[in-house]
C-alpha cells in the first residue's frame, strides 16, 4: 500500500463535501414540504371560502376552523375587520424559533381572499422544522462516527508501513555510521521512502570510497613512518611498538635473542667517498645481514639508527648464538676485505624474556656492543643477564665513567707472565670498577663504553696513577704491565702527561710495560710510533697485545719496534693439533726474536699447550694454567 501524505486531508475533505451534500438536500426537502403545505393551506382557505360565499357566516367559520395545518387563523371583512379568530396548538413544541428563522424555515402569515371576504393563516410547520433538526443532527453524528472510523483505518493502515520504513531508514542509518559496504534499499520501504534510501545509499558510497581512499594514504603514511627509506627495514619507531609488546606477552611464548649490529665503518665512507657511497655500502651491509637471518625462522630485522641494526630471533638459545655470530662475523669480513676497510661492524648479543624491559634488553646489547669493540676486527660478544647497574643507559655509563675519572682507588687485579726462560717479564695489572653506589661495572664494558663516550684518555690518567700509587707502595723491582686504550695512546695530550707523569716516577717508569692492541696500532701507524717513543723514552716498554688477529707483516715490527709481541689466546684452542698453527706462529716467533722482541703466548690453559709452545721457544706464558688472576691490593693515589 503506498502512504500518501495528504491522503488524510482528502478523506476529511470528502466527508466534508458529503456532509454538505447531504445538509443541502435537507435543506432544499424541508423548503418543499413547507412551499406544498403553504400552497395546499392556501388552496383549502381559498375554497372553503368560495364554497360557503352564499352561506352563513356561523356556518363559513366553522368550516374554516376546521382546516389543518395552521396555528392561527383570521375572518376578515371587506373592510378589513376580523369577523372570527381561531388557534390550534403546535403539532409539536419546537424551541429553536430563532434557528428557523435564520435557516428561512419559519411560520410566515399567508392571506387567501375570496369574494368579499378574506383569511390570514399562521401555518405551523413545527413538525418539519423538527424533523430538519432531526435529520441534520443525525446525519452530522453519523458523519462524525465516519470520520473517527476513518481516521482510525487510516491510522491503523499507514502505521505499519511507516513503522517498517522508519525501521529500514535506521538500518540504512546503522550500516552508514559503520560504513558497511553492503548497504541495499529494501523493497519493503514504502516509495515516499525510496528518495531517501537511494540518498544514503548514494552517501555510504561515497562515504566508502572516502574511507578506503583515506586507509590507503593512512597505509602509504604507515609505511613511510615506519619503514626505513633507503633498506626498506622496519625502522625504530616500528620497533619501539613491536618489541615492547612482545615483552609485555605473560603467555610465555616470547624468548629469544636480539642482536644488535653497530657499523663503524659508515662515517669513514661518508666522509671519504661521500653519502651515496655510504647508502650502497649500507645496502650491501644488510643484504649480508639479510642472508644470514634468514636461516634462522622467525627472524625479522629492524633499521634503529643510521648505524644500528637489530635482529630479534624468537626460541633461539645462547648457544645458537655462536652459530649467528660466527656467521654474522663471516660476512662482515667479506665486506671489510672488498671495501678495503679496518673494521664493517661489531655485533652485541642479549637474551631476551618476558617481562624485561626495552630499555634493559638496549642497554644489555649496547654492553655487549661495546665489549665487543675491545676484542678484534667485526667482532661479537654474548652479554648474559646483568644485575644492578651492568644494565646501563648512556647516560648511566657517563655518569659512572666520570665517577671513575675522578677516583683516587681503585682495587686492581693481577696475572704474573711466567718466563720460560731466565728473567722476569712481568705481572699483568687490570682495574676493577665499581660505582658511586658500591656496584660492579664489568671491565671490558666499562673500557668500551669509555672509548665511545670519549672519556677513555681521563679513565687511563686515574688507572695508570692507581697503578704507580701500587709501584710505590710496593716497593722492589717487580714489573707490571697496565692497558692502555689506542684513544689515549693517540692523543697528544694524553702523551705530554704520560711523558710528565712518568718523568715524576723515573725509578718506577723502566717497571711498566704498557699494553695496547695490534689492531689499535694498525690503526695509525705515525701516532703508534710516536706512542712508542714516548713510552721508551721514559725507561718503559711496550706490548702489542692481541697479536695475530690483524694485517701483520715484517714492516709492522721494524717500524713500532715493539719490546714484546702477545700471541692471542684464540691461537692456543687447537694448538696442539693444528700443524697450520704451529708453522704460522714459529714464523712469527722467529721474526720477533731476530727483531729482538719477546713473545708471550696468552691463554693457556693445559699441559699439553704449554709443551707445544715450549717447542717453540716462547719467552714468557700467561693463562690460568700457570697462574690465575687474583687482587693485588687497594690504593689511594
Amino acid at each position: 500500500m503506498k502512504i500518501q501524505s495528504k491522503t488524510l486531508f482528502v478523506n476529511v475533505f470528502i466527508l466534508l463535501l458529503l456532509l454538505l451534500v447531504i445538509w443541502a438536500g435537507q435543506y432544499l426537502s424541508v423548503i418543499n414540504q413547507i412551499e406544498f403545505q403553504r400552497e395546499q393551506l392556501y388552496s383549502n382557505a381559498r375554497v372553503l371560502l368560495e364554497s360557503t360565499e352564499q352561506t352563513s357566516e356561523e356556518k363559513r367559520n366553522t368550516y374554516l376552523s376546521q382546516l389543518s395545518g395552521y396555528v392561527s387563523l383570521s375572518v376578515l371583512s371587506s373592510d378589513g375587520e376580523i369577523k372570527a379568530s381561531f388557534t390550534k396548538a403546535p403539532r409539536v413544541n419546537f424551541p429553536l424559533a430563532s434557528l428557523a428563522t435564520a435557516l428561512g424555515i419559519a411560520a410566515t402569515d399567508l392571506q387567501a381572499n375570496a369574494g368579499s371576504h378574506a383569511v390570514i393563516i399562521t401555518p405551523d410547520y413545527s413538525h418539519l422544522q423538527l424533523s430538519f433538526i432531526r435529520n441534520i443532527a443525525f446525519t452530522t453524528i453519523a458523519w462524525l462516527i465516519m470520520l473517527i472510523v476513518s481516521i482510525m483505518w487510516l491510522r491503523g493502515s499507514l502505521h505499519k508501513p511507516l513503522r517498517n520504513s522508519v525501521k529500514e531508514l535506521q538500518a540504512l542509518c546503522d550500516k552508514l555510521v559503520h560504513a558497511e559496504k553492503d548497504l541495499q534499499v529494501s523493497s519493503g520501504l514504502a516509495s515516499e521512502f525510496k528518495s531517501i534510501g537511494e540518498g544514503l545509499q548514494a552517501i555510504q558510497k561515497s562515504v566508502v570510497d572516502r574511507l578506503h581512499q583515506t586507509e590507503e594514504e593512512l597505509t602509504q603514511v604507515r609505511k613511510t613512518a615506519y619503514l626505513d627509506h633507503l633498506t626498506g627495514l622496519p625502522n625504530r619507531s616500528q620497533f619501539m611498538l613491536d618489541i615492547p609488546e612482545m615483552l609485555a606477552d605473560e603467555s610465555g611464548k616470547h624468548f629469544g635473542i636480539m642482536a644488535l649490529v653497530r657499523t663503524t665503518a659508515l662515517g669513514q665512507i661518508n666522509k671519504a667517498k661521500g653519502y651515496t657511497a655510504g647508502d650502497q655500502f649500507i645496502n650491501v651491509l644488510v643484504d649480508s645481514v639479510k642472508s644470514v637471518a634468514s636461516q634462522f625462522r622467525g627472524s625479522k630485522i629492524y633499521r634503529l639508527n643510521s648505524s644500528d641494526f637489530a635482529i630479534v630471533l624468537h626460541h633461539f638459545s645462547q648457544k645458537e648464538a655462536d652459530s649467528l655470530g660466527a656467521q654474522l662475523q663471516g660476512r662482515l669480513n667479506e665486506i671489510k676485505h672488498n671495501h678495503d676497510l679496518d673494521n664493517t661492524a661489531y655485533i652485541g648479543m642479549a637474551g631476551f624474556t618476558q617481562g624485561m624491559s626495552v630499555g634493559d634488553l638496549l642497554a644489555l646489547c649496547d654492553t655487549a656492543t661495546g665489549v665487543a669493540q675491545s676484542k678484534d676486527s667485526n667482532s661479537w660478544h654474548f652479554q648474559t643477564d646483568l644485575a644492578g647497574t651492568e644494565v646501563l643507559g648512556e647516560r648511566n655509563w657517563q655518569e659512572s665513567i666520570e665517577y671513575l675519572a675522578k677516583q683516587t682507588k681503585f682495587t686492581l687485579i693481577g696475572q704474573m707472565i711466567k718466563p720460560l726462560k731466565q728473567g722476569k717479564i712481568y705481572t699483568a695489572v687490570s682495574p676493577r670498577f665499581s660505582t658511586a653506589d658500591g656496584d660492579e661495572l664489568p671491565y671490558r664494558s666499562a673500557y668500551s663504553m669509555a672509548e665511545r663516550l670519549q672519556l677513555s684518555v681521563d679513565l687511563d690518567k686515574a688507572v695508570l696513577s692507581a697503578i704507580l700509587a701500587l709501584a710505590n707502595k710496593r716497593g722492589g723491582e717487580d714489573p707490571l704491565g697496565l692497558t692502555v686504550s689506542v684513544t689515549a695512546a693517540h692523543d697528544s695530550s694524553f702523551l705530554v702527561w704520560l711523558e710528565r707523569m712518568l718523568g715524576k716516577h723515573s725509578k718506577l717508569a723502566s717497571r711498566l710495560t704498557f699494553e695496547i692492541t695490534e689492531q689499535g696500532l694498525q690503526r695509525d701507524l705515525k701516532s703508534s710510533r710516536r706512542f712508542i717513543d714516548v713510552v721508551h723514552r721514559t725507561g718503559a716498554k711496550v706490548t702489542v697485545k692481541q697479536f695475530g688477529l690483524g694485517m701483520t707483516s715484517f714492516k709492522f715490527f721494524k717500524d713500532l719496534k715493539p719490546d714484546y709481541i702477545k700471541i692471542d689466546q684464540s691461537y692456543m684452542e687447537d694448538i696442539e693439533s693444528d700443524r697450520n698453527i704451529q708453522y704460522f706462529l714459529r714464523l712469527i716467533i722467529d721474526i720477533a726474536h731476530r727483531l729482538s722482541i719477546k713473545v708471550i703466548a696468552s691463554g693457556v690453559e693445559s699441559q699439553e699447550q704449554k709443551y707445544v709452545l715450549e717447542g717453540m721457544f716462547v719467552d714468557g706464558i700467561q693463562g690460568s694454567y700457570v697462574h690465575r688472576a687474583a687482587p693485588l691490593t687497594t690504593v689511594e693515589s
